[in-house]
Formats: structure tokens, C-alpha cells, sequence
């Protein structure tokens, strides 16, 4: 296979020379997979930048400024999925992909005020392309003080555990009287959207730090590398196409993985575990299953 043309070495000089030549961009900041020294870039990683900058919105907005830095054939607006920051998604031209992510400058001036899941992604590894305002040494100060066991890397308190269960099971039995009458698109939203990345993937994390002591990912990236083994292989079958009676499989496989690692996360931190509850809401399901009895 003949590697993709993207340069993002030279693409990180030009916006260095960009930003150097705007007074209003006090800093440029790469992090992500193209700053991390664990799971490093490869040939597929996208580029991610901070801007920091007096007039951010514009940033985000805005579109016009992006050609100075190439031919932008793709943008729109976005979030980042740490600490909700407007982003701006670009394809610029040869594919080459960058998320730039503007903040106000006035806010870097008190890191104190930002919260610590912000700086436990910059913990992994950033670097500066451009450091107007002499940031770099309160930067590290503030990131070496990320508290990690108060960012939920510790497993949650017992009501907050049996909550997520809870929710599970609820969302379970909605999944299932959607299947029931017909409403195939609304179901598997629910079965391969809310359940898995809701309640499934929180549970997921918890058993691997319980269980095997690992550090998850943000977003279950890398999942394949953190989780259970088992629970990975698992979930070929706790996804479904888009079949009503897959769907049904699916859902029965979903309730069964979050069982088991449910019932060790427990027995792990010494929390009871809710049987009773969790067998009538399996036996709900199973009740609604076209191929079992008639639901009530």
C-alpha cells in the first residue's frame, strides 16, 4: 500500500508561521495522538491543535482564515470530547486532517479555574509550536497537578455504581418494547448507542481498574487494549445489523456481558450486588421476546 501524502510536519510549521505573524493567536499548542509518547500517532492520526487566542470565536466560526494554511475542502464546527471546547474540523487538501480547538487567552492566564479532565488529556504529551506568552512552565506545573483518582479513574461510590446498573436495565426494557412494536430505528439507537456508551463502556472502565488495575481511555478509545479480554470478544455479538431479530440477540448478549462485569466490579469493592432487580428486568425482556410469551 502506498503510504497517504500527508505532511503534517510541514502543515505544523505553517501554522507555527501563521500563528507567529497574528497578534491575536498568543499560542499554538499540538496534542493528541501527534504529541503522546503512549499510543503515538500513525499513519491514519489527524492533527490537534490549540489556538489560544483573544478572539477564539472567530476561530470557531469562522472559515476564511483557514486558507492561509492550505486549501480547506472540508470544515464544519464541533466539540471536543474532553471538556466540551468548540473545535473546527478541517480536510484540507491531499487529506491531510487538523482539529483546531480555540480558547480565550484571558482564560490560560488561571489554570487553576480550568478543570483537571482538560489537562489530564495534555498529560499524556503536547508540545508548543508557539509560546507568545512564556506559558510552557505554568503549563506543566498545572498538568504534573492533575488529580486522577478525582477524575473517576478510581471506581465510583456504591450509589453511583448501582445507578449506572439501574439505568441499564431501564434502558433495556425500553430497548425492548421498541423492538416489540415495530420501531426498529429508535431501538437500536437505544441498544448500540445509549446502552453501550452510557452504561455498558463506565462498567467496562470499572472492571478494568477493579479487576486487572488498568487505566482507561477517554471515549473507550483503545478499549481493545484496556478491557477485559473476554468482554471484548464478547461484544462481536452484543451488536446487531439492522434486524429486528439481531436486535433481540444483541440485546440478550449486552445484558449478559453487563452482568458479569458488573458482578465482579462489585465483588472486587466489596458493593452488593441487586440479583432480585436484575432478574426481574431480565425476565421483562425475555417476556417481550417475540419468541417467548405474549407481554402483558
Amino acid at each position: 500500500m502506498t503510504p497517504p501524502p500527508w505532511d503534517y510536519e510541514a502543515f505544523e510549521r505553517r501554522v507555527a508561521d501563521w500563528a507567529r505573524d497574528r497578534p491575536d493567536v498568543r499560542a499554538a499548542i499540538v496534542f493528541g495522538s501527534r504529541a503522546r509518547e503512549d499510543r503515538p500517532a500513525d499513519v491514519w492520526s489527524d492533527l490537534d491543535v490549540v489556538l489560544v487566542a483573544t478572539d477564539p470565536e472567530r476561530y470557531a466560526e469562522e472559515t476564511a482564515w483557514l486558507e492561509a494554511l492550505g486549501e480547506p475542502w472540508v470544515t464544519c464546527r464541533g466539540e471536543t470530547p474532553v471538556g466540551t471546547f468548540p473545535q473546527r474540523h478541517v480536510v484540507f487538501d491531499d487529506g491531510l486532517e487538523v482539529d483546531f480547538v480555540p480558547v480565550p487567552a484571558d482564560a490560560v492566564t488561571d489554570l487553576e479555574a480550568l478543570p483537571d479532565e482538560v489537562f489530564a488529556v495534555f498529560h499524556r504529551g503536547y508540545r508548543f509550536l508557539v509560546d507568545s506568552d512564556r506559558m510552557a512552565d505554568r503549563l506543566a506545573a498545572r498538568v504534573d497537578r492533575v488529580d486522577f483518582e478525582a477524575l473517576g479513574l478510581a471506581l465510583p461510590d456504591e450509589a453511583a455504581f448501582l445507578e449506572t446498573l439501574h439505568d441499564a436495565w431501564y434502558h433495556a426494557f425500553w430497548v425492548a418494547k421498541k423492538l416489540r412494536r415495530g420501531e426498529l430505528w429508535t431501538a437500536k439507537r437505544g441498544l448500540d448507542g445509549y446502552l453501550k456508551w452510557e452504561c455498558l463502556l463506565p462498567v467496562l472502565k470499572w472492571h478494568a481498574r477493579a479487576v486487572h488495575g488498568r487505566r482507561s481511555w477517554h471515549g473507550g478509545r483503545f478499549l481493545e487494549d484496556w478491557a477485559d479480554d473476554r468482554a471484548v470478544a464478547e461484544l462481536e455479538t452484543a451488536f446487531a445489523d439492522y434486524d429486528t431479530s439481531e436486535c433481540w440477540v444483541a440485546l440478550e448478549a449486552t445484558l449478559d456481558l453487563l452482568e458479569w462485569l458488573a458482578r465482579e466490579t462489585a465483588a472486587a469493592a466489596d458493593y452488593d450486588y441487586p440479583d432480585r432487580t436484575e432478574a426481574y428486568v431480565r425476565d421483562l425482556v425475555r417476556g417481550l421476546d417475540p419468541d417467548g410469551p405474549d407481554p402483558l
